[in-house]
């Protein structure tokens, strides 16, 4: 019967570190997932006429903190931002869809290889690069998720696009085939 007794400590065990951890976890300031989506803050309006890429850019309203920098972005936001130079169109879904059509100019990044591509992309890029994460479908959350691996980057004008690959299509918005754009470890 000295199983039974070995089984019940190790059952305790696993409870007391389960219940541990949850505590911790409320606790902490920098929990998991904490990003804060605002739908539609932000806005492209007043674009400049003289296509000053920085005049071109949205304000943050107010002094966003790292969990307010997520917000998503409206079809026609994102189509002028397609224009300025500089902005990322960050495509979320798999290598696969990727390849068989993506927006024009959009770069691959899968979040579970993060590993392999964001050092090199945190090295070339700035910080206040506007990023606009997407990926395909009402209900995919690929594209909050790629968004806030960017926030949690220390970027700051991150935008997601709710069923973005299916809207700029509808809209016959520039797209584009294959593999170029996709990111790697190799260069």
């Amino acid at each position: 019967m000295k199983w039974k007794s070995t089984l019940r400590e190790a059952l305790l065990i696993v409870l007391v570190a389960v219940v541990v951890s949850g505590i911790v976890y409320e606790i902490r300031p920098d929990k998991i997932n904490s990003a804060k989506i605002s739908p539609n803050s932000g806005s492209v309006s007043g674009l400049s006429s003289r296509g000053d890429a920085a005049a071109r850019l949205p304000e943050s309203e107010g002094q966003a903190d790292e969990n307010q920098n997520i917000r998503e972005i409206s079809l026609e936001e994102a189509r002028q931002y397609f224009d300025v130079p500089g902005t990322i169109f960050a495509d979320a879904r798999h290598e696969l869809d990727f390849s068989a059509g993506h927006i024009q100019g959009a770069r691959n990044f899968v979040e579970e290889d993060q590993d392999a591509w964001l050092n090199d992309f945190l090295a070339e890029t700035g910080p206040d690069t506007v990023i606009i994460t997407y990926c395909d479908g009402d209900d995919c959350h690929l594209a909050v998720d790629l968004a806030e691996v960017f926030v949690l980057s220390g970027f700051t004008r991150v935008y997601y696009l709710k069923n973005g690959w299916t809207q700029w299509q509808k809209k016959g918005f520039p797209t584009e085939t294959g593999k170029e754009g996709r990111q790697t470890a190799e260069k």
